[in-house]
This record gives C-alpha cells, sequence and structure tokens, in this order.
C-alpha cells in the first residue's frame, strides 16, 4: 500500500510539472518558407524545361547536333560551371560570417559571390555571341540554320549572296533612300557610285563567284534531274561547300570528286575546241584582209562600173561574201561555246579553291550562308530556353546581391541572407545539370 501511494503521489506530482504547448504552423521562419515555397515552383519549371530536352534530345529523327558542329566548348562550359561551384562556396562564407556578427567579412565574401556570378554571366555573353556570329540562333525566319537540304535551303543561300552583292554596290542603300526621295530623283539614286564599286571590287567578284559557281550552278544541277536522291546529295554537297559539319557522307564525296573531275576534262575539251574554233576564226579575217586587198587593187577607187562588174571583181566579192559568212557562223558558235565555258571554268575555280579546305565557305570568305544541321533549329531553340532562363536566374540573384551590399550583413540579417543563400544553391544546381546535357552528349 505505501508503496502504491508513493507511486501514486509521484506520478501526480510529475504530472504538475508537464505543459503542452500547440505549434500554429511549421517550426521554422516565414521567410525560409517562402523562399521553400518558390523552390518548388522553379523545381517544377526547370524540371519540365530539362525533361522536354531530355525527350526531344534523345528521341529526335536522324541525328542530334554535336557540342563540336554547335561551337560549344567543354573547357568553358566547365570553366563556368568551377565559377558557380566557387560562388556556392563564398555565399556559405558570407553566412557564416554574418552568424558570428562579422559584417565586414560577410559583406566582402558576398560582393565576392557577386563578382563570380557577374564572370558566369559574361563567360555566357561571349558564348551567344559566337553562336550568334556563326548563324546559330532560335527560329526563322531570321536563323540560318536549315534541318534539311532542299529547295527552300538553296533560295536562301541565293538571296542572302544578292544581298550581300546590294549592300556593297550600293544598290540597298539606293532603295531605301529611292523609298523616301521624290520619283524624279530614283534614277540617280540607284546607280551605285564608281567609287563604290571600286572599293569593293573584289568583295563583289567574290560574291558573283558564289552566286554563279555555287548556287546557280546547284540549281541548274537540281533541275536537270528527277532523282530525289540526286537532287538531296547535290544540295548537301553545296552545303557541305558551305559549311562542313563533321565529316561528310560518302555519297557527297564522291559526287564532288566525280563532278570536280567531269566538269575538268568539259571544260579543257571545250576550251581545245574555241581555240581551234578562234584559230579558224583568224585565218578567215585574214583571208577576208587578203581578197579586200586584191579586189581594191583590181578595182581602185575612183573605176567605174565597168571594172566593179568584171567577172574577177565579182568573183572576189563572192568569195568575200562566202567567207564573212562563214566568219558570222563561226562567232555565233564561238559565241554559245564561250557561254557554256564560263560556268566550267568559274566551278572548276571554285572547286579547286576549296580543294582541301575543311573549314568551308562560310570562314573563307567570311561570309554567313546558311547552313544545313539537321535538327539544328530544334537544338537552337532548346539551348537558348533553358541557357537564356537560366541566365535570368542568375542576374535577379546579382541584383539581390548588390541590394545587400548596401546593408550590414550582421548577425541581424543572417536569415535573409541565408534564404538568398538557397535560391543561389538552387541556380547552381540547375546549371550542375545543364552543364553535361548541353556540353557532353
Amino acid at each position: 500500500m505505501a508503496d502504491t501511494a508513493h507511486y501514486s503521489h509521484h506520478d501526480h506530482a510529475h504530472g504538475d510539472h508537464i505543459q503542452l504547448r500547440y505549434q500554429p504552423a511549421l517550426p521554422i521562419p516565414k521567410g525560409k518558407l517562402c523562399i521553400w515555397l518558390f523552390l518548388s515552383t522553379e523545381i517544377m519549371f526547370f524540371s519540365a524545361l530539362i525533361g522536354t530536352y531530355i525527350v526531344l534530345r534523345f528521341g529526335a529523327p536522324g541525328v542530334w547536333p554535336s557540342p563540336e558542329t554547335m561551337h560549344l566548348l567543354e573547357w568553358v562550359g566547365a570553366m563556368n560551371t568551377f565559377v558557380l561551384i566557387c560562388s556556392s562556396v563564398t555565399i556559405v562564407l558570407a553566412l557564416e560570417a554574418a552568424k558570428e556578427d562579422n559584417a565586414a567579412a560577410a559583406k566582402s565574401w558576398l560582393f565576392l559571390t557577386l563578382l563570380l556570378g557577374a564572370t558566369f554571366l559574361v563567360v555566357k555573353a561571349f558564348e551567344y555571341q559566337s553562336k550568334f556570329s556563326h548563324g546559330l540562333y532560335p527560329s526563322k525566319p531570321h536563323s540560318l540554320l536549315y534541318d534539311r537540304p532542299d529547295a527552300y535551303y538553296v533560295a536562301a543561300v541565293q538571296e542572302r549572296i544578292k544581298s550581300e552583292i546590294k549592300t556593297l554596290t550600293g544598290a540597298e542603300t539606293a532603295e531605301a533612300e529611292a523609298d523616301t526621295e521624290p520619283a524624279a530623283n530614283t534614277a540617280t539614286a540607284s546607280q551605285p557610285t564608281d567609287e563604290t564599286l571600286g572599293s569593293n571590287a573584289e568583295r563583289i567578284a567574290e560574291m558573283n563567284m558564289l552566286l554563279n559557281d555555287l548556287v546557280l550552278w546547284t540549281a541548274r544541277k537540281v533541275g536537270q534531274t528527277s532523282d530525289s536522291e540526286e537532287q538531296r546529295i547535290a544540295i548537301e554537297a553545296m552545303a557541305y561547300q558551305i559549311q562542313p559539319h563533321g565529316p561528310p557522307e560518302k555519297a557527297v564525296v564522291q559526287y564532288l570528286q566525280i563532278e570536280h573531275e567531269e566538269v575538268r576534262d568539259q571544260a579543257r575539251n571545250l576550251e581545245a575546241d574555241v581555240a581551234i574554233n578562234e584559230s579558224e576564226l583568224a585565218a578567215l579575217n585574214k583571208s577576208v584582209e587578203a581578197i579586200r586587198a586584191k579586189y581594191d587593187e583590181l578595182v581602185p577607187a575612183g573605176s567605174d562600173d565597168s571594172v566593179k562588174e568584171s567577172s574577177e571583181a565579182k568573183a572576189l566579192e563572192s568569195e568575200k561574201n562566202g567567207i564573212l559568212e562563214k566568219i558570222n557562223d563561226l562567232e555565233t558558235k564561238l559565241l554559245f561555246q564561250n557561254e557554256k565555258l564560263r560556268p566550267l571554268v568559274g566551278r572548276v575555280e571554285l572547286l579547286d579553291e576549296l580543294e582541301g579546305d575543311d573549314q568551308g565557305i562560310n570562314h573563307k570568305f567570311h561570309i554567313a550562308l546558311p547552313q544545313v544541321i539537321p535538327n539544328g533549329n530544334t537544338w537552337a531553340n532548346t539551348y537558348f530556353l533553358l541557357t537564356g532562363f537560366h541566365a535570368l536566374h542568375v542576374f535577379a540573384g546579382l541584383v539581390v546581391f548588390a541590394i545587400l551590399l548596401t546593408l550590414r550583413l550582421g548577425i541581424a540579417r543572417h536569415g535573409l541572407l541565408e534564404n538568398i543563400g538557397l535560391y543561389w544553391h538552387f541556380v547552381d544546381i540547375v546549371w550542375i545539370f545543364l552543364f553535361p546535357l548541353l556540353y557532353l552528349f
């Protein structure tokens, strides 16, 4: 009984000291709760973007563009990854300094985080500029990317070269001026000056060569056959000459080699025929001169009609007319031969100039012509969408850092610094996912 009373009294006494308190919310500060809710939406947002990229990347028909094809440098992406990882370390050091109420050290570490984030954006800006300079940017009509070699691609290359010629000759400027000037001045404004043509003569000749010996030549080759595979290979060969992306397919290499040999042989044979005909033409012209000299001796100036009507004079006149008729036929023949020879010679010269060049016309002539990259537009759209949204998040973080640098980052604000640190770590983690997806696969 005593023991029972003792235990009852002990339990009652112990129960008097127990106090339960109701917690109306999660045991974390409201700011941290808000940032976690915000980050949960961001996680869903980037998960959708990255998931969509993975589906497109591994589910797209045909060949997906390699990082080298799209001018992505692995070491640049790796360097930017290292920069962001370092910024994650510096933001943690800033938070630890704030917890110790060392405001000066916290501000120094935060400023270093700001510099590292800014470095990331600067490197990304240079990467974007490299893409833009090679015509790699999202979607048509502005993009120079075409997914397949077809008639639309040939027309786009032709239009780009014609636009360059207009710019070089001043025709483009003249057209713009003609739209704003009275009709009376249109004819004068549309004429390029000799100074403009002279300073750009070499460049204009190069563009005319590309127009005639590359684009129009390919268009003629495509028009001469109804075989869709031959048409594709002809346009694919042009696309390879403009901007090679890795080793070409065997059919394209064989096509260019065979065409080079055939066109050179055709040009040589035609040049030989032209030389023979020109030699014959020169001989006929000499014969005409000789007949005219004989005629002048037989019928001097001031001779009467009886001399002109003599049988010998008429024979010379008839012989001269016969030769002149042959000369006329020969000149017509030479005209057609030269018109046929001109594109052959131009094509051979272009093929000779491009032989052994693995960088293509865009690099050789410093021009941005449209290029064929299967799934290139899809790649460009997804690349700029993913990296663009990530860059915006980085920029938003830098803005917040800049605002925090105006405050005292002591222990009173370590919670605020912790929240922005969580956001920054999320931004870094997103890039760690993007880097291998975009730069390594």
